[in-house]
């Protein structure tokens, strides 16, 4: 590959990381006006990659409607369910979803879901959410 091209793919990855980055700003700033919070089962992975590059999905459920998201972690290593996001499966974690549009919704791989437990949702750091 010349010189040229590697610039140009560099330029290109360096486009969609900083494009997914933006998105995830959005997301949580759209979501932290008006959400609410419910348990979420990872229902599927996929390592695409040796540098910890993971495809993720997870699936939850709003008054009886099921609702999934896909998402990657991008390079970054997952301190979540012992360190093997396979053990995840089975375990219900906690997603924010938008009270306006209930498809809209982040989970946070290091926090168990507690049916019932009272969250004070100003306090919740939507930062640790993906």
């Amino acid at each position: 590959m010349s010189k040229k091209h590697n610039i140009l793919f560099l330029a290109l990855f360096a486009s969609v990381v900083m494009g997914l980055y933006v998105y995830e700003l959005y997301n949580k700033s759209y979501l932290g006006k008006n959400f609410n919070v419910a348990g979420g089962k990872i229902i599927k992975y996929s390592i695409v990659s040796s540098v910890n590059d993971n495809i993720i999905t997870y699936e939850y459920f709003v008054d009886g409607n099921r609702y999934y998201r896909k998402f990657t972690t991008l390079n970054q290593t997952l301190d979540s369910c012992y360190d093997n996001i396979k053990n995840c499966h089975g375990y219900r974690l906690m997603v924010v979803y938008s009270n306006e549009d209930n498809s809209k919704s982040l989970i946070n791989l290091n926090r168990l879901y507690i049916e019932g437990e009272q969250i004070n949702k100003e306090e919740l750091d939507l930062d640790d959410f993906k």
